[in-house]
C-alpha cells in the first residue's frame, strides 16, 4: 500500500526526478549540489527524495540520512549526533569505553587522524577519555564548538573525495541552530566536492 502511494504522488513528477538525477551526476563528477524540496505536508517530498535514494541504492552509492526531529529543536547537534552513533554502531547499554573503541575503529576505517579528530567527536558523544590517552583538549566552549563542527564536515568530505555520496536532511524546519550551523559549513563546501545534499 505505501508503494502505491508513493508512486500516486509520483505521477507528473518526472521533471523534478530528473532535476535530482542531475544534480547527482554533477555531483558524481566533483562539482557538489545542493537540492531544497520544498512544500506542503503531504505533496511527495519524501517520495520523490525516496525514488532517488531507491535508484542510487542499485549503484551502491553511500546514502546519508540526517533526521530532525521537532522534540529536540532546541537540543544542539541532535540529528548530526543521532547519525554518528549509528555510523559508529553505538550500544546504549555499554560502557563508555567500548563506544570510544568503535569511534576510534570507525575512524580508523575511514582513514582520519585519531589523535585529531577522537577527542572533539568523544566530547560530542558525551564520552570520557581515559587519562593520557590523548592531548587536553583545553578549549573554550565557543571554540570547542567550532572544532567539533570543522572535524565533522572534514570527515564527511574526507567519504565523499574516496566516493561520491548523497546526504539527506530530512524535516529540515526542525533543526536546531547548531546543526543549521554545520549544514552552512557542508552547503560552504560542497561546490567542490562528489558530494549531493539533499535538503526537505
Amino acid at each position: 500500500r505505501e508503494a502505491g502511494q508513493r508512486d500516486r504522488l509520483l505521477v507528473g513528477r518526472d521533471e523534478e526526478i530528473g532535476l535530482l538525477r542531475r544534480a547527482w551526476q554533477q555531483s558524481k563528477s566533483g562539482h557538489g549540489q545542493v537540492v531544497l524540496v520544498n512544500g506542503e505536508p503531504g505533496i511527495g517530498k519524501s517520495a520523490l527524495v525516496d525514488t532517488l535514494l531507491a535508484q542510487l541504492r542499485d549503484e551502491g552509492v553511500p546514502r546519508i540520512t540526517i533526521r530532525c526531529s521537532h522534540y529536540h529543536t532546541n537540543t544542539a547537534l541532535y540529528p548530526v549526533i543521532e547519525h554518528v552513533k549509528k555510523v559508529i554502531g553505538w550500544q546504549a547499554e555499554d560502557v563508555p569505553n567500548l563506544n570510544l573503541d568503535r569511534l576510534e575503529h570507525r575512524l580508523k576505517g575511514d582513514r582520519m587522524p585519531l589523535e585529531e579528530l577522537v577527542p572533539p567527536l568523544a566530547s560530542l558523544l558525551s564520552l570520557p577519555l581515559p587519562e593520557g590517552r590523548y592531548p587536553p583538549l583545553n578549549l573554550s566552549a565557543q571554540d570547542l564548538k567550532q572544532r567539533i563542527l570543522d572535524d565533522l564536515a572534514e570527515w564527511q568530505f574526507e567519504i565523499a573525495q574516496r566516493q561520491p555520496t548523497v546526504m539527506v536532511w530530512e524535516d529540515l524546519h526542525w533543526a536546531d541552530p547548531s546543526s543549521l550551523e554545520y549544514l552552512s559549513l557542508l552547503i560552504e563546501q560542497v561546490p567542490t566536492a562528489s558530494l549531493l545534499l539533499v535538503l526537505t
